[in-house]
């Protein structure tokens, strides 16, 4: 632990790292290691499972979304911690929808996609929070 402290102190002690520790701590107390999963490993997992559950086209809607989330997100991000992800993330996202020329429709099923990825994860017990849900969908009239 002091050669762990030591090394955090002096930037030199990653992620990977510490999970190591705090797994042979769990280890030796007879507890499982820490799940941890990448934002983008997750959400492969993720769309797998709904490639056997939703339609066709919904299926290709969610990669869709998930997919430029994934990689909007950019590499260090998408190999860090589902956790990892904030409201701020999926809300930059939401507002690229946009600004690529999409509807707010679409921006709006953007958001919802990623709401029902980490509300899996959520249940999964990856994250604590869902962080899509702190952000709000765009006003639209609904068309006749």
């Amino acid at each position: 632990m002091e050669g762990a402290a030591r090394k955090a102190a002096a930037r030199n002690f990653s992620e990977e790292q510490a999970r190591k520790i705090l797994n042979e701590i769990r280890e030796l107390s007879g507890d499982s290691a820490i799940r941890f999963r990448s934002l983008a490993a997750y959400a492969a997992e993720w769309l797998q499972s709904k490639e056997v559950t939703l339609s066709e086209g919904t299926f290709v809607r969610y990669k869709g979304f998930v997919d430029d989330f994934v990689a909007n997100a950019g590499k260090q991000r998408a190999d860090a911690s589902v956790e990892a992800v904030t409201a701020q993330d999926v809300k930059a996202f939401r507002d690229l929808q946009v600004k690529e020329g999409k509807s707010e429709t679409t921006a709006n099923l953007a958001l919802k996609t990623l709401r029902s990825l980490f509300n899996d994860a959520r249940r999964e017990g990856l994250v604590s929070t869902n962080p899509a849900e702190a952000v709000k969908t765009f006003d639209v009239e609904k068309e006749a």
